[in-house]
């Protein structure tokens, strides 16, 4: 839907991946919510554990998505082309 981001993610742990998603839980400003999807150990065929393949849904704020309003946590880095 508009406004959400679906990401695949490769992390060396399930605990990594868990960590990362609560990153983006409590990041304050772009990021309104964080859905966790699916977590898969990736394994190769001799049964080695590669790493942890994860998804998650991001709902971005609506001040990324309107035209010429800027971020609150953007600081000052903005410029006026002349």
């Amino acid at each position: 839907s508009v406004g959400t981001v679906t990401l695949d993610g490769m992390a060396e742990s399930f605990a990594a991946a868990a960590e990362q998603i609560v990153v983006f839980r409590t990041s304050p400003g772009a990021i309104t919510a964080a859905d966790a999807g699916s977590m898969n150990a990736d394994v190769t065929p001799n049964g080695e554990m590669r790493g942890v393949r994860f998804t998650v849904t991001l709902k971005i704020a609506p001040s990324l998505l309107t035209p010429g309003v800027a971020p609150s946590s953007a600081g000052s880095a903005t410029s006026t082309a002349r």
